[in-house]
């Protein structure tokens, strides 16, 4: 078997780059994040407490802590602007372009608020006891500029002549 020459590994890359594209590699790393890793920083920091300290010595002021716990995290699937009037709409890349806009989706996590706090029962034993205060699904903590290209961009779900037709693409990006 004869050794590989340079030659060789030129061929190798030009079909890698002819079967993936030049930035496959980032695209994957882009998916992979908003798939996998905001939930795994989510977990990471998912209970936060807050030891309220007493104000005064009196009947009205109780030692509690709060505790605000961190769940599922839910990325918007493709990028969407809010107009004055409230509504949403999708939003393209070619659009965001032109009024000067982020090509952006909202991050959203699930969270709960409660109260911890202790109580002296009948028998004069301390009881924990726990109340959640608020509690709500998807709320919104940010928004995250989106790649163009990515599962989570609006031309992913186009072939070629649509994303050239249709969206105003180039089609040599």
């Amino acid at each position: 078997m004869d050794p590989i020459n340079a030659d060789d590994s030129w061929k190798v890359i030009d079909s890698y780059f002819k079967m993936n594209g030049l930035v496959y590699q980032q695209i994957q790393s882009f998916q992979g994040f908003l798939r996998n890793s905001v939930q795994e920083v989510v977990n990471e920091f998912a209970v936060n407490t807050i030891e309220k300290q007493r104000q005064y010595y009196g009947d009205n002021d109780e030692a509690a802590t709060y505790e605000v716990r961190f769940g599922n995290v839910t990325i918007n699937e493709f990028p969407r602007y809010q107009e004055s009037d409230h509504t949403h709409h999708a939003l393209w890349p070619h659009e965001a372009r032109i009024r000067s806009m982020t090509y952006q989706t909202e991050i959203m996590v699930d969270f709960q608020f409660n109260k911890i706090w202790t109580e002296t029962d009948e028998d004069g034993e301390e009881v924990k006891r726990s109340e959640t205060l608020y509690e709500n699904a998807k709320s919104p903590i940010g928004k995250i500029p989106v790649m163009v290209r990515s599962e989570f961009c609006h031309l992913s779900t186009l072939n070629k002549d649509q994303i050239v037709r249709d969206a105003k693409e180039c089609r040599y990006d």
